[in-house]
């Protein structure tokens, strides 16, 4: 993922190119599969489910598969069938 960061100051304005490297999860539920990716910047977690939206999370000590597994196992139970 390529994101475009500009920092304004009093007397300067710098900006960024960075480069996000995501990953992506997968789970299977009900014999349909459901991926979706990742990206953890610093301590928060951005979750970019199927449907479009995005989950934020702040890690706080935890593993950034397991808050991306919570956050698509939560989209499934409450996706529309």
């Amino acid at each position: 993922m390529h994101v475009h960061l500009t920092i304004n100051n009093e007397n300067t304005q710098k900006e960024f190119n960075v480069f996000l490297m995501n990953d992506e999860i997968t789970i299977e539920h009900q014999g349909k599969s459901y991926s979706a990716e990742f990206v953890v910047h610093g301590d928060t977690l951005i979750m970019f489910l199927p449907d479009g939206s995005q989950k934020e999370t702040e890690l706080r000590g935890l593993k950034p598969e397991f808050a991306a597994k919570t956050h698509l196992r939560s989209y499934i139970s409450n996706k529309k069938t």
